[in-house]
């Protein structure tokens, strides 16, 4: 997929805001997806992997925040949703040890094959929630509710999203 694209794809967060949270962390899911797969890519460079692989950290980092901020705190006490919220939050903490590891070692073979373990998690955690996390969610809320959970959602993606790329420009220099 051509840069332009995923800038697209990326950026399409702010014309959603009509859309329920669901919707919008299926987008996030969809652009995480395209980046594992350039990720993934036998085609790539090690160098291209790994500046795919910081564009996913970013967009991981900014969706988890989001997600936890909005939809899981809402859900989280709820009885037909908390094992699959504690599951969530827990599995987030497991893919943020994972990255960090991940930026520590220092041979790039090893480092490439641990970012592809890292999508293949991800991708796991990422069925998970759409087989069924999301489609209980879509039958136990309102979508009035939904839609202000997506707005609140837009709000935080935003910000972290921004901050993320602040951070990842401030380490590059």
């Amino acid at each position: 997929m051509k840069k332009g694209k995923l800038r697209e794809l990326a950026n399409s967060h702010t014309t959603q805001s009509a859309h329920g949270v669901v919707k919008l962390l299926l987008a996030d899911h969809e652009l995480m997806r395209k980046l594992m797969d350039r990720v993934k890519s036998q085609k790539a460079t090690p160098a291209r992997q790994k500046q795919a692989f910081r564009e996913l950290d970013r967009t991981v980092q900014s969706h988890v925040k989001a997600e936890e901020s909005t939809f899981l705190k809402m859900i989280k006490n709820h009885p037909k949703f908390k094992d699959r919220t504690l599951e969530g939050y827990e599995e987030h903490r497991v893919h943020e040890t994972i990255v960090s590891g991940i930026k520590h070692v220092r041979d790039q073979t090893r480092q490439v094959e641990q970012m592809k373990i890292f999508c293949e998690i991800l991708e796991h955690h990422l069925d998970e929630e759409e087989e069924y996390l999301f489609p209980r969610f879509k039958k136990y809320a309102a979508l009035s509710t939904r839609r202000k959970m997506g707005k609140r959602f837009l709000k935080v993606r935003k910000a972290t999203n921004t901050t993320s790329k602040q951070r990842g420009a401030a380490r590059l220099s």
